[in-house]
């Protein structure tokens, strides 16, 4: 846990202010270190608003003078599974201890504070849905209700019970069952009859799937290693009908980023890390949907990451 000093000096640098009161201080200190109050900080709108503009276009934040980054991508099967199951155990982790917290990284979401803003938590789920809507009307692409639609890391159910009042049928996964059990419950306590959880065990899980129409995931791509964001993106996208529709989100850069699988393999036997951070660089991202018979219609810089990463959201549209 973070210290009280920790809280004030994370005001003082940050926001350039003492903290308004020992209570405000207190809502602060259940963080688990000084890391993720950093970046609690750094995603809050107080300090976004204290950014100077020119903070989103030098060289250094938006990497239009930076090199490629060194990341494999293509890896062997063995390794897929290592992966796979290093990423189910950290989020099985941190579904059983901070489900709600570990989607939005907010103190109000941690397991001592959830009771009293769960309905607050829930409601962020309806904006998320419309920023969708958004691009589509951008796009010019209208998304009839009687569309089909898979969710990639639905958690704990906080889009998921918006999407299904949005479509069809749809079929919500994640890879943590705690986070899917917690989902479960509150679409029951909603009534919505017309989803489907699907926990995913393996990426063979994704090769099962049924074709859908649309394609959702937002904060979900970048806690996986790039090889399992270009394999997970590579099997969903096969999936989507012609004529269907992908609005999904990921960084593609982070500064002096590489990912070497050798070295990722040897760090996670020493039992580092949980909730991570990755990016798949944009040479591989065009590159599956030109692969896969996409038309770019929506590409826009997100603020889902923090202002150190450059994430962006895609919607395309599936033409062959």
């Amino acid at each position: 846990m973070v210290t009280r000093d920790e809280v004030i000096y994370a005001f003082r640098l940050l926001l350039g202010r003492d903290p308004e009161s020992v209570a405000v201080i207190d809502t602060f200190l259940p963080m688990p270190n000084w890391a993720n109050l950093r970046e609690l900080f750094l995603e809050c709108a107080e300090f976004k608003s204290k950014l100077k503009a020119d903070a989103f276009i030098d060289g250094s934040t938006d990497f239009i003078n930076s090199p490629p980054s060194a990341v494999d991508v293509e890896i062997s099967e063995e390794h897929f599974e290592r992966l796979v199951k290093h990423v189910q155990t950290a989020w099985e982790t941190l579904g059983a201890e901070k489900p709600h917290w570990s989607v939005l990284t907010n103190p109000k979401f941690l397991p001592d504070n959830i009771d009293a803003n769960v309905t607050g938590f829930y409601d962020t789920g309806e904006s998320s849905v419309q920023i969708m809507e958004n691009a589509a009307a951008r796009a010019g692409k209208v998304l009839p209700q009687d569309l089909t639609c898979f969710e990639l890391g639905c958690g704990v159910g906080r889009v998921t019970s918006y999407l299904a009042k949005r479509f069809r049928h749809v079929t919500a996964s994640d890879i943590s069952h705690p986070h899917l059990r917690i989902a479960s419950e509150h679409l029951q306590s909603k009534g919505v009859e017309n989803v489907t959880l699907l926990q995913l065990k393996s990426l063979e899980t994704l090769n099962s799937l049924e074709p859908f129409d649309v394609f959702y995931s937002i904060i979900v791509l970048q806690h996986n290693p790039p090889p399992l964001i270009y394999r997970m993106l590579h099997l969903i996208l096969d999936k989507v009908r012609i004529g269907g529709c992908v609005y999904f989100q990921v960084p593609v850069a982070y500064p002096d980023y590489s990912f070497s699988i050798n070295d990722y393999l040897g760090a996670i036997e020493r039992g580092e890390g949980t909730m991570e951070m990755h990016v798949l660089p944009q040479l591989y991202l065009f590159r599956l949907l030109d692969e896969h018979g996409f038309r770019l219609l929506d590409f826009q810089r997100d603020n889902w990451t923090g202002p150190a990463f450059h994430s962006v959201t895609v919607f395309a549209e599936k033409l062959c």
